[in-house]
């Protein structure tokens, strides 16, 4: 099946810039999944942080649930510490919020603007 939806991956020094685009289904989650791992693998030596940018997101298929709690646990083994979703829908909000609940040593703050949410993470000690 082709995927619906696209997103971004791009690394900036300890953190994970994501940004999601559109309605994904099983395909594009797997995807992401699996290139967010691949990416993370080059900075999981230390603790790490998120920035996950779904202002232009409008969410997936709920067959995509597991791949995401899988990603999850895989980021808590893999030393992620910080994540910062940006979202301003209260759907989204639930939604992640629910998905993230195996993200179980991970401080997670949700912000309605990047800006927000790139001031959260200086704050944390991720940018200088």
């Amino acid at each position: 099946m082709q995927e619906h939806g696209s997103f971004s991956i791009e690394r900036a020094g300890k953190i994970l810039i994501l940004r999601a685009f559109g309605a994904w289904n099983y395909q594009t989650a797997k995807r992401f999944c699996d290139e967010f791992k691949s990416s993370a693998d080059l900075i999981k030596d230390k603790p790490w942080a998120c920035l996950v940018d779904l202002l232009q997101w409008e969410l997936t298929t709920p067959d995509a649930k597991e791949l995401f709690e899988q990603k999850n646990i895989w980021s808590c083994q893999n030393n992620q510490r910080h994540e910062a979703v940006v979202c301003q829908r209260s759907l989204q909000r639930q939604v992640v919020a629910r998905s993230h609940a195996s993200l179980t040593n991970v401080d997670i703050n949700f912000f309605g603007a990047t800006t927000e949410a790139y001031t959260w993470l200086k704050g944390s000690g991720f940018y200088n």
